[in-house]
């Protein structure tokens, strides 16, 4: 067994040391996906005057470091853009949910650099390390492996119990009761959550089906057709539908993406739909409820699942006096203004607890800038296989962003992803409108051929 403070401390070590890798783009793949793969969840450490160390920030200490010392000249690469003032009003709006509350400066600047070192530091640094067409696939390659390697963990723990996180650090991460399905178990292996991991196999699976594919037959021959199949096991294992409805979305979106010529109206149903989500949100709030037909739909095809999101809906109701009580800035955190045994997944209500609408306003705006550098992308590399990694990453961002309203859907890889595609955008706009698609495709060949990253 082991202490999972010496783990994620481990790991600051190990991410740094593995960005050695003269391939910075797979260095940084393996050390943020490791941490997400192996790292203990559920448990901080907490430490005076920073903010706790977790899974996800261990690696970006240890990519920081680790880029300092091996890859100091990335760094010269690195300009703000206008964009990158919404990082900086995510911080401000961290500490001024704070001050306003009365909790203090250094309870605010506390919540800023843990603000910093969550949010925007991964950004900044998969800025620097995924900000080529080369780099944004290796990553998405090793999600797929990453699927891979996850599978038979799953199938262990779907037989025999999510166990794997509580045999080597010595606790379940969440509620063993959620775990338990149509007499088999969910495998949660040592993600947060078994819909956390089956998130991970459907966008993985994906990935293996359809934009990855012909590059995964360049590198395992045949196999490569069929690689995909592997990763589906593990999907079918999390028994969740949510993931599953994932995956059928992905593939189906992408097809149509793929081959529809009219890609500018489709485009603009991958604005509308996050756009109608938070609109729903928002009347919700008003007190106008469109949701009731949806519900009764979902009861008469599954009991189980149409409780699961009638709970969702009644946690958005009972918290919504508390939230309007300090619309502006929140309550200034998660533990203030919590109802007592109300549970919720929605990532949207989280985050108005916690800053009201204007810290949630400035934290989706990122997310909707990004997923509009996203689709110009799309758009002026039409063709090429950036653009196809583009699409694929754009409608697993469109849709999370979407369900955050009630449920959790901003991971830490589709965090990454973004950070690095904002990058390529402000690179292809910085060129010839006349050679973009060129220069797209001869960096991407150009890796094919050699593997290099940077």
């Amino acid at each position: 067994m082991i202490p999972y403070q010496a783990a994620l401390l481990a790991w600051i070590i190990i991410s740094a040391l593995l960005m050695r890798d003269k391939n910075n783009a797979r260095a940084f793949a393996i050390a943020y996906l490791g941490a997400i793969a192996l790292m203990p969840s559920g448990a901080d450490i907490e430490l005076p005057a920073i903010p706790d160390l977790n899974k996800g920030n261990v690696a970006s200490i240890g990519v920081l470091i680790g880029t300092v010392l091996y890859h100091p000249r990335l760094f010269e690469r690195f300009t703000l853009r206008p964009a990158d003032f919404l990082l900086f009003l995510t911080m401000l709006a961290a500490f001024m949910a704070s001050f306003v509350n009365d909790f203090g400066i250094y309870d605010g600047l506390s919540k800023s650099a843990e603000t910093l070192l969550n949010f925007v530091l991964p950004i900044l640094l998969a800025r620097i390390h995924l900000g080529t067409p080369a780099s944004i696939k290796t990553f998405l390659r090793f999600i797929v492996y990453t699927a891979i390697i996850y599978t038979p963990l799953a199938i262990y723990e779907w037989r025999m119990s999510p166990q794997l996180h509580n045999n080597l650090y010595g606790y379940f991460q969440h509620v063993f009761q959620q775990h338990m399905r149509w007499g088999y178990f969910r495998p949660i292996g040592f993600f947060h959550h078994a819909l956390t991991l089956g998130r991970f196999f459907a966008f993985g699976t994906f990935l293996a089906a359809l934009p990855l594919r012909k590059d995964l037959t360049l590198t395992l021959g045949t196999l490569g057709n069929y690689i995909f199949l592997i990763p589906l096991v593990g999907l079918l294992t999390t028994m969740s539908i949510g993931p599953w409805l994932l995956f059928i979305l992905l593939c189906g979106a992408y097809i149509i993406l793929q081959n529809y010529k009219h890609h500018q109206i489709l485009d603009a149903t991958l604005y509308l739909l996050p756009a109608a989500a938070f609109l729903w949100l928002i009347l919700k709030f008003m007190g106008i409820n469109l949701e009731d037909s949806l519900l009764n739909l979902i009861l008469s095809v599954s009991e189980d699942r149409g409780e699961s999101f009638g709970y969702r809906l009644i946690a958005l109701d009972e918290y919504r006096s508390i939230i309007q009580s300090k619309p502006w800035f929140g309550h200034g955190g998660w533990g203030h203004g919590r109802i007592e045994g109300r549970a919720t997944d929605s990532q949207a209500l989280v985050q108005l607890l916690n800053q009201g609408w204007v810290g949630t306003v400035i934290y989706f705006s990122w997310w909707a800038w990004a997923l509009h550098a996203l689709l110009q992308i799309r758009h002026w590399t039409i063709g090429t296989h950036l653009a196809a990694n583009a699409t694929a990453i754009a409608l697993l961002a469109t849709t999370c962003i979407s369900v955050t309203v009630i449920d959790a859907g901003l991971d830490l890889h589709l965090l990454l992803l973004l950070g690095g595609c904002t990058t390529i955008n402000t690179w292809l706009r910085d060129k010839d409108p006349q050679i973009v698609l060129l220069k797209a495709q001869q960096s991407y060949n150009k890796h094919t051929r050699t593997g290099a990253s940077t």
